[in-house]
């Protein structure tokens, strides 16, 4: 979804962009008024369909930008459709990166992971279009600090099947996730699915994605980590910045929210209502839009399993992604006939981060205006030689850097963003407005009044535009 006059007026440097391709899976319907006011000024706007339609049922739901500058590109992964109420009222990530012009600049560096960032960029573009691929080949991906994982719509067969969707994701985990020897050992761990939208799902799909989502470099885990799904309640769509205009955005059906999902769900947000620190707010009040995914370990030595360590000490990752991928077969994919063959129905895309990786790179002090990244001179070596594994620590944390203190195995902290609390908040109770949000609950289902002293559908998707400030001013 792209409302190309909101964008023009949120990002004028556009206005002077000489050419603007816009590929865009609804026709095309909100970029008239963009494409006219960049006439206006003598530029050329192509707005186009993807090359290859989605089937039945799916969408062009992938959010990627490529800026092309003289001596570099940007790659900007989303999970923001491009209007308003995306980029200033929802919870959304992003991934962004530059690529500079040239041959690989650090001499004797060579690296499968940026070739493959490339290959399948070009890859994906072969399919979805909008870009002469030579161009690609302009551009030094060899520092590259995450992994692509893309869905394209169609019955992908052979080599195929590892080449999208969640088997694509589960190539990836079986190549780069490496867990410490101690990582089991005395926590909690947990697969995290926090999504806006859920598909019909099936018992034998789910097990089928949990096992994508637990695979890694060694031997399957004995027992598999647990499922746990994350979602809003009808309370905190309710008492969101947006009120219940923003369970639009949340399109799930009561009919997905089946049985045999109830021990899988986790609430959006933070657990502890007495922490209120300005990021644990702002994420209880803004709606999710982002769609997360990430296995996590946490230690919590003489503490109620159930009880959340706010400063997120102890809790390490193993991998993160962020993506348009919300939880459905349409999205991930489904393996058909015996697993030699998976079926897909829209176009996605996401970005997957290793700590091994992450580790292994440093912002770029040469080129400091962007984000330029470039390998670490001397990596991280253990004593025997070997390279330290890798672990993710969210933010916010009381500390990181090297090795963990009082971990016997030892391993590198990596610090990052995580758009979802880890371990997620307990289950919602089920009672009054405690209970998972859906679009089309029972009558008397959505209780209360938002801030804007609103009812549920009082106050429809004409708000969902580049104008919402303004129909909301007048509604009061």
């Amino acid at each position: 979804m792209i409302d190309l006059a909101w964008l023009l007026m949120e990002c004028p440097s556009l206005l002077r962009v000489p050419r603007l391709t816009v590929i865009q899976g609804d026709g095309g319907s909100g970029c008239a008024s963009g494409m006219a006011l960049r006439s206006e000024v003598g530029l050329p706007t192509r707005v186009m369909a993807p090359f290859r339609p989605p089937l039945e049922w799916g969408t062009h739901h992938s959010k990627l930008a490529l800026i092309l500058y003289d001596d570099c590109i940007r790659v900007v992964v989303r999970t923001y459709n491009d209007v308003f109420s995306d980029f200033h009222g929802k919870s959304q990530a992003i991934f962004l990166q530059d690529f500079p012009t040239g041959a690989p600049a650090f001499a004797g560096y060579s690296d499968d992971f940026g070739a493959e960032f490339a290959r399948y960029l070009k890859l994906y573009l072969i399919v979805c279009g909008g870009l002469e691929l030579e161009k690609m080949d302009r551009y030094d991906f060899s520092a590259a600090t995450g992994a692509l994982v893309a869905s394209v719509p169609g019955y992908h067969r052979g080599a195929s099947v590892c080449e999208w969707g969640h088997m694509r994701l589960r190539r990836l985990l079986a190549q780069h996730v490496v867990l410490p020897t101690c990582w089991p050992s005395g926590s909690e761990e947990g697969l995290i699915c926090q999504f806006s939208s859920l598909g019909s799902l099936s018992p034998n799909w789910l097990k089928e994605f949990q096992e994508t989502l637990a695979t890694t470099t060694g031997p399957p885990s004995s027992p598999t980590p647990p499922l746990q799904l994350v979602v809003p309640t009808v309370a905190q769509v309710r008492d969101s910045d947006e009120g219940w205009v923003a369970g639009v955005s949340v399109p799930i059906r009561k009919a997905n929210l089946k049985e045999f999902l109830a021990p899988y769900w986790r609430r959006w947000g933070p657990s502890s209502s007495a922490d209120r620190s300005a990021e644990v707010v702002r994420a209880r009040q803004a709606m999710p839009h982002v769609k997360s995914y990430c296995r996590y370990a946490a230690r919590r030595p003489g503490r109620p399993a159930a009880q959340m360590d706010p400063t997120r000490q102890g809790v390490r990752l193993a991998w993160i992604c962020v993506t348009s991928h919300n939880l459905s077969k349409a999205a991930w994919g489904e393996l058909q006939k015996g697993g030699s063959q998976i079926c897909m129905r829209s176009y996605e895309l996401g970005v997957v981060l290793f700590p091994n990786r992450l580790a292994a790179l440093e912002r770029d002090p040469q080129r400091p205006s962007g984000y330029f990244f470039r390998p670490l001179a001397t990596p991280s070596t253990g004593g025997a030689g070997g390279v330290v594994a890798s672990v993710f620590v969210p933010l916010p944390a009381s500390s990181h850097g090297n090795a963990a203190a009082g971990e016997p195995c030892g391993y590198r902290e990596v610090p990052i963003c995580c758009p979802t609390e880890v371990p997620p908040a307990d289950p919602p109770s089920g009672l009054d407005d405690d209970r998972l949000w859906a679009v089309d609950l029972e009558e008397g289902a959505y209780l209360g009044f938002d801030r804007f002293g609103s009812r549920w559908n009082e106050r429809g998707k004409q708000f969902y535009g580049n104008e919402p400030a303004l129909k909301q001013t007048e509604t009061l």
